[in-house]
């Protein structure tokens, strides 16, 4: 009598201690690569928003400057003064009220920042944006013209910081088919023969990232 031969129990072999680690070790590897990865993405994000925003700002800057210049047209080019270290102009704007009132727009570098200072004209001296030219021309067009005098009641000022991490901040002006610097433009205020209209405004900005250039086209002029 045969006996059937029971068939041999093979047992499953399992992963040893070291093939553990290793796969642990690749795990650890890949996870580390992918938040590398996202970490770099964030990051990346980040300083594109940073930079469209930094861009947004200028842009909107730059608009409120060519608007200012703008709405100097009424008045003409005498109440335009270019200062050594900004812009300053004579324009009208309209209150919130409907009113129309004459004030001075003066664009400048202070502690990093180009500041747009908003103030009436002093209502004790008409006329000042057109006969403030003389002492401004004399110091080569470099000193604050006297527009920026106010009633000692004390007007409303408004002060904006209009965009950050600002160098320098120059600015020179197209009239009359040629652009004007400022030494150019303080000798024709002196000799009384200032151009007009206002055409554009050449705009220079020193940043961090380096220098930035815009032309201003003042349309309808």
């Amino acid at each position: 009598m045969r006996l059937a031969r029971l068939p041999r129990y093979r047992g499953r072999r399992g992963f040893t201690l070291i093939e553990l680690l290793v796969a642990l070790t690749i795990l650890a590897m890949m996870s580390l690569m992918a938040w590398y990865g996202l970490d770099g993405v964030i990051r990346s994000r980040a300083q594109s928003q940073s930079e469209a925003d930094r861009l947004a700002r200028m842009a909107a800057a730059l608009d409120q400057l060519a608007a200012d210049a703008r709405a100097a047209s009424d008045l003409g080019t005498e109440g335009v003064f270019m200062l050594a270290d900004g812009l300053q102009i004579t324009r009208n704007t309209t209150l919130a009220d409907g009113r129309s009132e004459t004030v001075v727009a003066r664009w400048e570098v202070l502690d990093g920042a180009l500041i747009r200072t908003l103030l009436p004209l002093s209502s004790n001296a008409p006329g000042a944006a057109a006969n403030a030219g003389s002492a401004n021309a004399a110091a080569g067009g470099n000193a604050a013209p006297q527009t920026l005098s106010v009633d000692s009641a004390g007007p409303t000022i408004v002060r904006l910081e209009a965009m950050t991490g600002v160098q320098a901040f120059d600015v020179r002006v197209f009239a009359a088919g040629r652009w004007w610097s400022r030494q150019d433009w303080a000798q024709a205020r002196l000799e009384n023969r200032l151009p007009a209209p206002l055409q554009g405004l050449g705009v220079k900005l020193q940043l961090p990232q380096g220098e930035v250039q815009r032309t201003l086209v003042l349309a309808g002029q």
